[in-house]
């Protein structure tokens, strides 16, 4: 909603002091940040703390190629899953498999509104996805949400593009609580936005720092030969791929050879991988 002037309203717009939080748990966040389950728990009890969220969770998606759209759960990867404010493990668990079962259902409404928006970074509250009419009517607040204290909430997602994932937050209150505010969600999309920017800056980093690529100016042909090379094929496949002679192809592995002074194909491939990200705050290793 704007005011007359184009501009947000001023019930909307954040504070000083709430600008001046959210740039002080970024950097709390940023200190732990070598323990992906820490300091993403560090982030969420924050975060809790700033809106007045109850349960939270936050975790990275890996989305698996297969069908997906409205009313169909597309398969994934959940990495690093920390949730907080539940009374145990046990129903943190039984929560889990509430909400997997209705979405497998397709019955999710919240995750039909978002569908989407699926990969673009996004915060929206409940009442922005999802109408309170359709939302209290449905199988799914009945069954997986509002039986386990779970009725506003505010979902973020943000795509960290390089490293394949997306990073998930999800805060809420239970019912009889006030619906979470066009400020709150303002203030959740902050603190993550400054988390991507984070990201991307390490991104941009290591790969023109000193760990650029080093196939990067190398001559076209031996970094045809080379990409084929990590890919998998063999010499003889190379000079297939590429219409050359194997001899022609065996001089351009000898002068790859040569130029990363490796002496055999596993030297030379570890040599030539391109550079992972060194994120901080640490994404979760894909186990």
């Amino acid at each position: 909603m704007v005011a007359a002037n184009g501009g947000p309203r001023r019930s909307q717009r954040l504070r000083l002091s709430q600008v001046v939080a959210a740039g002080r748990l970024v950097a709390e966040v940023r200190e732990r940040g070598d323990d992906p389950l820490a300091w993403r728990r560090h982030l969420l009890l924050g975060l809790n703390r700033l809106v007045g969220a109850r349960l939270s969770s936050a975790l990275e998606r890996v989305v698996i190629a297969g069908p997906s759209g409205a009313g169909r759960w597309a398969p994934e990867r959940l990495l690093g899953v920390v949730s907080v404010g539940y009374a145990d493990e046990v129903e943190r668990l039984r929560h889990a498999a509430a909400v997997d079962a209705s979405r497998t259902a397709g019955r999710d409404l919240g995750w039909e509104a978002a569908a989407p928006l699926a990969g673009r970074a996004f915060t929206r509250s409940r009442g922005q996805l999802v109408a309170d009419r359709d939302w209290y009517r449905s199988d799914h607040a009945r069954v997986a949400c509002l039986n386990f204290g779970v009725d506003s909430f505010i979902r973020s997602e943000l795509p960290v593009r390089s490293a394949g994932r997306v990073h998930y937050l999800s805060l809420t209150r239970p019912p009889g609580d006030r619906p979470f505010s066009p400020g709150e969600c303002r203030l959740v999309a902050l603190v993550h936005s400054e988390l991507g920017r984070v990201w991307r800056r390490h991104d941009r980093a290591t790969l023109v720092g000193d760990d650029a690529d080093p196939t990067v100016g190398l001559p076209p042909r031996l970094r045809q030969t080379l990409i084929l090379l990590r890919a998998g094929r063999s010499q003889k496949q190379v000079a297939a791929d590429l219409g050359l002679s194997a001899y022609t192809v065996h001089d351009y592995a000898k002068a790859l050879h040569h130029r990363f002074g490796a002496e055999t194909r596993a030297e030379l491939l570890s040599r030539t991988n391109p550079p992972k990200p060194k994120w901080i705050p640490r994404l979760s290793p894909d186990a």
